[in-house]
């Protein structure tokens, strides 16, 4: 989330302008911008379509199509586990916060995009810093971690 910015000014981004649209539960017309990798990336064929107020140029937020197959067993509705993949989920920023001078998205939400406006998930970024070095030994679980997730289906 906090990487989307970023990521359209890498090598092998392509970006094209879709004109405007709308993001699920929000009745404002964004500019849309669609995000893909060439060669394909971690989307696998799919791509990002990033929507972005007109007032504040900021992103709004995105919806994700990916290609990444699900499976029997992963943390996703009964429907759409065993099928090709989720299909289209729509990222809605909920707040943004200053840090080390930049404005970024620190809330956002996941929801489908199927018309039904399913909530997926809130995703709360905690803490960040543009200027600390990354402790990598922070990206691994710990040794007796043990994952647990939770859906109401």
């Amino acid at each position: 989330m906090i990487s989307l910015p970023w990521l359209t000014q890498m090598d092998g981004v392509v970006l094209e302008d879709r004109g405007t649209g709308k993001l699920p539960t929000l009745d404002v017309e964004f500019r849309v911008v669609r995000m893909s990798f060439s060669p394909q990336g971690k989307t696998h064929g799919g791509h990002y379509d990033l929507y972005i107020d007109p007032q504040t140029n900021r992103l709004a937020g995105w919806i994700q199509t990916t290609r990444v197959p699900i499976l029997p067993g992963d943390f996703l509705p009964a429907e759409v586990e065993g099928s090709d993949g989720p299909g289209n989920i729509a990222r809605i920023v909920d707040q943004y916060a200053e840090r080390d001078g930049k404005v970024i998205p620190i809330a956002y939400s996941s929801l489908s995009t199927d018309g039904s406006d399913r909530l997926f998930g809130i995703h709360l970024l905690i803490e960040a810093s543009f200027g600390d070095a990354i402790d990598v030994s922070m990206l691994e679980p710990p040794e007796d971690g043990e994952v647990v997730y939770q859906v109401e289906r």
